[in-house]
């Protein structure tokens, strides 16, 4: 039975060839994980205030990385993907937010997942197993 709900995942990558390969993956685990005639769209922004201009309610996951170097705005107003994920708990709140960062500052971890984000995970570590686990798991909730 189709459905009519569309499946939506944002990528928040400011490295373009980063942003490309991520899409990609991402996009083949949507076609692998979701169910038969499930439509579904990957939305993929380099800067932190193009993504803000482009949220809205019926994202299902956002895949975020905190350090945006490369903005192609305003380089003074630099936003970072922990204000990203600020503003999509505002707008969507059930939006699993996955983050993805070299972020070295124990602090600043701990307070991004206190603050609810679904997963974090560290650029180091086996970045894109740990990515596929998490939006697998995510896309199971979702499903749900």
């Amino acid at each position: 039975m189709p459905t009519s709900k569309t499946f939506e995942v944002i990528i928040l990558e400011d490295h373009y060839y980063s942003n490309k390969i991520l899409s990609k993956y991402v996009t083949t685990l949507l076609e692998t994980n979701l169910p038969f005639n499930t439509n579904y769209k990957v939305h993929s922004y380099k800067s932190g205030t193009e993504c803000i201009l482009n949220i809205h309610n019926s994202i299902n996951i956002a895949i975020l990385d905190y350090y945006l170097t490369h903005d192609v705005g305003d380089s003074s107003v630099l936003i970072n993907g922990h204000e990203v994920m600020r503003f999509i708990q505002k707008v969507n709140p059930s939006c699993k937010i996955i983050m993805v960062s070299s972020l070295r500052n124990p602090e600043v971890v701990n307070l991004i997942k206190k603050e609810g984000v679904y997963a974090y995970i560290d650029k180091h570590v086996q970045t894109h197993e740990h990515i596929g686990m998490a939006v697998e798991k995510a896309i199971q909730e979702s499903l749900q």
